[in-house]
């Protein structure tokens, strides 16, 4: 079973500068006092440190707000550092968890909601988001520097992985799912799967390429007379008999290649 980092606790620490007020003076006097008006100093308070401005809300915090699932689980510290991007990718999982469709269509791309669309027809949207336990997210970079989130779907007794593009377009974030190499849950390793993800997609596209180099073509050569088996099979030929310069195309042979099947979703078919 995953190792589930729940109620992950955030502690903030805020420095005040104290400042210091002036100092005392003490006068002497000779054998008569003399008494003088006392002057009237204006206080000065020395600059004390700016208040730290809290730029990012943290993910619990922003949970409670929104009143996200709690079956959401995303650490603190594999969050990213924008807020209104937290608040997208909080709510565009909080949508699967609940089964809400529109919503999570809301902010897929075209071909993306396409996809969705056939899978709520089919009824394969509801019979598997209905049996989702756990969703934990991390955020990270693709090598382009493009912003992915990646989300593990803990379905019945199995876990679902699928990786996203996201980006801002005006008010919204778009989500664009990453192509998903086979077996990919079970070749994810280290700290940064994100990472490992596109270096199995590169792999894949390099393998492909390297098959499609090494296999040459079959090649068939056609002789215009007739075999001893074919005529001892009765197989003979109605029309002209075939020349050696025109022999007949070879027939095509398919390379085998290994393509990186297109965008999965959680529980898709």
């Amino acid at each position: 079973m995953m190792d589930r980092r729940k109620n992950v606790l955030t502690k903030w620490c805020m420095v005040i500068g104290m400042g210091f007020l002036g100092f005392a003076s003490v006068g002497c006097g000779g054998e008569d006092p003399v008494v003088t008006a006392p002057t009237v100093r204006r206080a000065v308070s020395a600059p004390t440190m700016a208040e730290p401005i809290q730029s990012v809300v943290p993910v619990a915090e922003l949970m409670d707000q929104l009143g996200i699932d709690n079956r959401i689980v995303w650490d603190e510290e594999k969050a990213t550092n924008s807020t209104p991007a937290r608040k997208a990718i909080l709510g565009f999982f909080d949508a699967f968890s609940r089964s809400d469709h529109q919503s999570v269509s809301d902010m897929l791309s075209q071909t993306d909601r396409y996809e969705l669309d056939r899978l709520v027809e089919s009824g394969v949207w509801g019979q598997s988001t209905d049996r989702i336990t756990e969703v934990l997210i991390e955020t990270g970079e693709s090598p382009e520097g493009f912003e992915c989130v990646m989300a593990i779907f803990e379905v019945g007794d199995t876990y679902q992985p699928q990786l996203w593009y996201y980006s801002e377009e005006g008010d919204n974030y778009i989500f664009d799912a990453v192509s998903t190499p086979p077996d990919i849950m079970n070749r994810l390793y280290g700290l940064d799967p994100i990472a490992v993800w596109h270096q199995i997609i590169q792999e894949e596209h390099e393998l492909a390429n390297l098959l499609d180099e090494d296999v040459s073509p079959l090649q068939i050569v056609l002789d215009d007379r007739p075999s001893r088996d074919n005529a001892s099979a009765g197989i003979a030929s109605e029309g002209p008999t075939a020349r050696p310069d025109r022999a007949p195309p070879a027939a095509p042979v398919r390379s085998p290649s290994r393509s990186v099947p297109g965008p999965t979703r959680p529980g898709g078919s």
